[in-house]
């Protein structure tokens, strides 16, 4: 009895200490288990907190022998939550771009929209907070602008599911129809340079769908007015070229296009009226997501008459009737 009584205490503070140590050591397992948990998993009941990987790819579909490379240097991406809120916006480069056609982030589970602007260079403002796009000058009313830049277009609806593959594709359209104007006849001095104090302008009047929303619908309320700068000079020929890029429109729109006698008289020698153009040259329909470009060559002669050819000058005997 006197032996058992010694050892009691001892084996009890034994006990005491092995059921000390085993919860110590649950306690640091459920520590360990837990922190697991909350690196690896989503536990905010809203959701709102659980990101997931997405990608969007880029094309440019809808315009056979052409690629996404081939008219989309850089692209302007602006995500939008649900509300139409912005999330984030992102400039990607051509050299990136040649790397990876798309664009890989993480966002927290949700829906969103993916607005695109391709080539948005020197002659676009992206303007974030109104949701538009137009030439940077259309607003000042002294500007002369001679072009937008060769704009494409895309967006896409896509849904971010924790621990999915979220995937997408924004397809590209154009954004822009492409004018190339030639005059044959113009001016030109003995040593073989253009007489610019004569020459004459080109006046493309009456665009009215010059500033778009983010759905690249018209969202311009006034009619503007470019002045396309000469791209190219041919002394031997007598012609000059211009070229340039408008806000996509309809078929029946009131653009015309005037040939003006010069900078300092700005007579009005011809006018082309496009939607007359359009109905007589079944070629220039402006159909959705097709690009397009419009020839118009003005001949002129000794007397006041202007010859208008639709068509590019390199099929035309380009020489003067002189």
């Amino acid at each position: 009895m006197g032996e058992e009584s010694f050892f009691s205490p001892l084996l009890s503070l034994f006990n005491f200490q092995a059921k000390m140590i085993m919860n110590l050591h649950k306690a640091i397992f459920s520590w360990v288990l837990f922190s697991i948990v909350l690196l690896s998993s989503c536990i905010d009941e809203s959701l709102d907190g659980c990101y997931g990987e997405v990608t969007l790819r880029f094309d440019y579909p809808y315009n056979p022998g052409v690629g996404f490379s081939d008219r989309v240097s850089r692209v302007n991406i602006g995500i939008y939550g649900a509300a139409g809120e912005q999330v984030g916006t992102m400039q990607i480069e051509k050299n990136s771009l040649n790397a990876f056609q798309g664009f890989k982030t993480r966002l927290p589970e949700g829906e969103y929209t993916a607005i695109c602007w391709g080539n948005a260079y020197a002659n676009t403002y992206i303007d974030q907070t109104g949701k538009q796009v137009r030439h940077p000058d259309l607003l000042n009313p002294d500007a002369q602008i001679a072009t937008d830049d060769s704009l494409a277009y895309g967006r896409v609806d896509f849904e971010v599911v924790y621990g999915d593959d979220n995937e997408a594709t924004v397809h590209f359209e154009p954004a822009v129809i492409y004018l190339e104007i030639a005059v044959v006849g113009v001016p030109v001095h003995p040593d073989g340079t253009l007489d610019e104090a004569h020459a004459p302008y080109i006046c493309l009047d009456n665009l009215e769908t010059e500033i778009y929303d983010f759905d690249m619908n018209d969202a311009d309320t006034e009619r503007r007015t470019f002045y396309p700068a000469m791209q190219a000079f041919d002394a031997g020929n007598r012609l000059m070229v211009m070229r340039t890029a408008v806000h996509r429109m309809n078929n029946d729109n009131p653009v015309v296009v005037d040939l003006m006698s010069n900078h300092t008289t700005s007579t009005l020698l011809k006018r082309v009226a496009l939607k007359d153009l359009i109905a007589d040259n079944p070629a220039y329909s402006i159909v959705a997501q097709k690009e397009l470009t419009i020839y118009i060559t003005y001949v002129m002669g000794i007397s006041a008459d202007v010859i208008v050819h639709p068509k590019p000058w390199q099929v035309l005997p380009v020489q003067p009737n002189m």
